[in-house]
């Protein structure tokens, strides 16, 4: 297992927005929000924090406009070569409540990772949002309870009905107990912050609210950028060429987006070569 690498505190590392490289100098430490002083004062950066922060303010501004900003395992592992330390560090941001793991509609087994506090505006957005369709009802308090109740106290990724109905209904630092409604819990449901588990009518998943036409395009792109690599004589394309492709009007997500995913699953590999990265399909694909 790779060493983890001990950063000194007058130290940050800094991500080039253009290039997608990741850089280690001597600067102001790393914040979004105040990150590390407020939610892990003595943590130590580490690559999987500052790749997800990378890919967070890379995010396709179309799909910006439809969800939060996030990214995907697969992305995660594009940038950090150590898979097994991706895993363990996610694990930690996780159970340390700095990124929160939300479950993509249209999708048996992928997974958004999203800074927690992005996901407190995201619930907002979707308050607002009811609130602007059906004004300022009681049961819009869910939404709050949700961000102020359920989200420090529980890190998995899915969650029991009773034990759902508890967490939104206790305020432990006020020793207060608000009944919750299945009106309530429907109003999230509605909203897209969770999600019912196909196998367990009694178990929900947390989930994000607007992704759906997001990752609809992504699994378009994914399936229409492979099949065009497979009709060529070499399945395989330079980096610069896709440069130079435009952009398709309808896709949500961008192209640095979609190969980032793609070389994160294996689906393609990348090799440096005279003329520049040289991106080609997998065999099993």
């Amino acid at each position: 297992m790779a060493k983890r690498r001990r950063i000194q505190p007058s130290q940050a590392v800094e991500c080039d927005s253009d290039s997608g490289e990741l850089n280690h100098a001597t600067s102001s430490p790393l914040s979004r929000e105040a990150l590390y002083t407020e939610l892990h004062s003595e943590a130590i950066p580490h690559d999987t924090l500052v790749a997800l922060q990378l890919l967070v303010n890379q995010f396709p501004p179309a799909a910006k406009a439809c969800v939060a900003p996030f990214a995907l395992r697969s992305q995660l592992y594009s940038l950090v070569n150590d898979r097994t330390c991706v895993d363990r560090q996610l694990d930690e941001l996780r159970t340390g409540r700095q990124v929160k793991v939300l479950k993509l509609p249209a999708s048996t087994d992928e997974y958004a990772y999203m800074f927690a506090l992005d996901y407190c505006a995201m619930v907002q957005a979707a308050k607002q949002k009811h609130q602007a369709a059906k004004g300022l009802v009681p049961e819009l308090k869910v939404f709050e309870w949700l961000t102020d109740r359920v989200a420090p106290a529980y890190t998995k990724t899915t969650i029991q009905h009773a034990e759902l109905l508890q967490l939104l209904g206790t305020d432990t630092s006020r020793g207060i107990c608000d009944a919750v409604t299945e009106a309530q819990v429907s109003l999230l449901l509605h909203a897209g912050l969770l999600m019912r588990d196909m196998q367990d009518a009694d178990l929900y998943l947390f989930s994000m609210a607007g992704a759906g036409p997001v990752v609809k395009s992504l699994l378009k792109q994914r399936k229409e950028f492979v099949m065009g690599l497979r009709r060529k004589r070499y399945p395989e394309v330079f980096m610069r060429e896709l440069e130079k492709r435009k952009p398709i009007a309808s896709a949500l997500v961008d192209q640095r987006f979609l190969i980032r995913d793609l070389i994160g699953t294996n689906t393609l590999t990348q090799q440096e070569t005279t003329s520049g990265p040289l991106l080609r399909l997998t065999s099993k694909h």
